[in-house]
């Protein structure tokens, strides 16, 4: 299995890597949206491999596609 697969992210560096920030995902786990993650104790841990396959569940081909999802 690939390395990626089992990189772990604390909410900072996820947050760098979507563009947003630590708060916006802390926001978003209280609302149960955004990725999936990993309640380790006090630590929260996102898993690469998880991040990457919500942003890819999220994909769009249109502006229209997007409002029916409630992306845009």
């Amino acid at each position: 299995m690939s390395r990626a697969r089992y990189e772990n992210w604390d909410p900072k560096t996820t947050g760098e890597y979507l563009g947003i920030s630590p708060s916006t995902l802390a926001e978003w786990r209280m609302k149960g949206v955004g990725p999936s993650y990993i309640r380790a104790g006090r630590h929260v841990i996102y898993r690469r491999s998880s991040v990457d396959e919500w942003l890819e569940s999220r994909a769009v081909n249109s502006t229209a596609e997007a409002k029916r999802l409630g992306a845009a």
